[in-house]
């Protein structure tokens, strides 16, 4: 959290003389989305048993679908790259931190785990070109389809969530 604090920092009082900054707003639905996983993940710590736990995994999938918007689609949210690279076939993967280091949002990074998924961003597409020009910890603006969490256990699921993500546009926030 405190890396994408500083960022937004040093966006939104940058002191280069004549530059003209533009703040970062994020979309209800983002903030709304980000504030569901968080209290979720909260509740979930202090659950008392298993049952109680297990339940508030369906109970935060309510919570996202009654957000504004279309739960699963996203179009300008903003975040910083954790991590990319590339598979051994070539195809790219990203992943990124959507204004909140408590989880992440991104492709498989190996062609197996990502059949029938089809998240990996395909090499020479112009989504491929777009994030090579990416480095890690750049504040980006993105859209694309929010999937499940790729954690393989409920724990991981609920507390540090890694959400499955088609990105149909990546850029740069300059």
């Amino acid at each position: 959290m405190k890396r994408v604090a500083g960022v937004l920092f040093a966006i939104l009082l940058s002191s280069h003389a004549g530059a003209e900054t533009k703040p970062v707003t994020v979309s209800p639905f983002q903030q709304g989305f980000i504030d569901v996983v968080k209290d979720y993940a909260a509740q979930y710590e202090q659950a008392p048993n298993e049952l109680k736990k297990s339940a508030l995994v369906k109970k935060r999938l309510e919570a996202i679908s009654k957000l504004p918007g279309k739960s699963n689609k996203v179009d300008g949210w903003y975040g910083t790259v954790e991590k990319m690279g590339t598979t051994g076939d070539g195809d790219a993967y990203l992943i990124i931190h959507p204004m909140t280091d408590d989880m992440t949002l991104g492709t498989w990074n190996n062609s197996f785990s990502d059949t029938g998924s089809k998240t990996l961003i395909k090499s020479g597409s112009p989504l491929y070109d777009a994030i090579a020009e990416l480095e890690e910890d750049d504040l980006v603006v993105f859209s694309g389809a929010i999937g499940k969490p790729k954690n393989m256990t409920e724990n991981g699921t609920m507390t540090d969530p890694d959400f499955l993500f088609k990105f149909t546009k990546v850029q740069k926030v300059q």
